[in-house]
């Protein structure tokens, strides 16, 4: 089976181009769902899904043809499904930092205001994508504090992250593993068209979560 893994950060069109992908390749999609035993809080889950390497990712993606975002972007998953899954395919969607940190800081803001997520959710998820590019010794706590003021003052940080991170993905995978998709140069299709070896659709690009 033909299997497509977005990994982009969140906040780059990982979903809509999630989305694009599972039009063209088909089957079952798994975006942000890749659940371990319901009994595990979630602070347990990535300890859980690095725990058995190989063997849980195996259960984990089996089903399912494509994905995107929580936990397949996560740096830790990524270096192992290079490792594990070379003969899959892999999008890197991109984004201009400075857009980008503008739209994460105003949708993480927004959530927490409406409850909609809760923030030691967030600061474990970026605690761990930093310390995994910066080291165990990195301090994140002033830079995702509760009111979110220090991704704004501390932006450049974020924004050294942000390439640092992008770089990393584009350094471990061959041109031919993985596609980098800039969902703001709007070239539609025909990138993922070409990359996946399948026909342009006659229906539009998919445009979720715009902010």
């Amino acid at each position: 089976m033909d299997k497509v893994f977005c990994i982009g950060v969140w906040k780059t069109g990982t979903t809509s181009v999630g989305q694009a992908c599972n039009h063209l390749i088909g089957g079952y999609h798994n975006g942000n769902t890749g659940e371990p035993p319901g009994d595990l809080d979630y602070e347990k889950k990535v300890k859980w899904y690095l725990m058995g390497y190989k063997y849980h990712l195996d259960k984990l993606h089996a089903p399912y043809s494509t994905f995107d975002d929580d936990p397949w972007n996560r740096l830790e998953i990524i270096t192992l499904l290079h490792k594990f899954y070379p003969h899959y395919k892999y999008v890197l969607t991109t984004r201009d930092p400075d857009q980008w940190h503008y739209s994460a800081y105003n949708f993480y803001k927004k959530l927490l205001k409406n409850e909609e997520v809760d923030f030691g959710y967030l600061f474990e998820l970026y605690d761990s994508e930093f310390k995994f590019m910066l080291g165990d010794d990195f301090d994140t706590s002033s830079m995702f504090d509760k009111d979110l003021e220090g991704m704004i003052k501390y932006k450049s940080k974020w924004l050294d992250w942000f390439q640092s991170r992008n770089d990393y993905v584009k350094n471990l995978f061959s041109s031919s593993q993985l596609l980098e998709y800039n969902i703001s140069d709007k070239l539609g299709w025909e990138p993922l068209c070409n990359f996946l070896d399948k026909p342009i659709p006659k229906k539009s690009f998919p445009n979720l979560n715009k902010s």
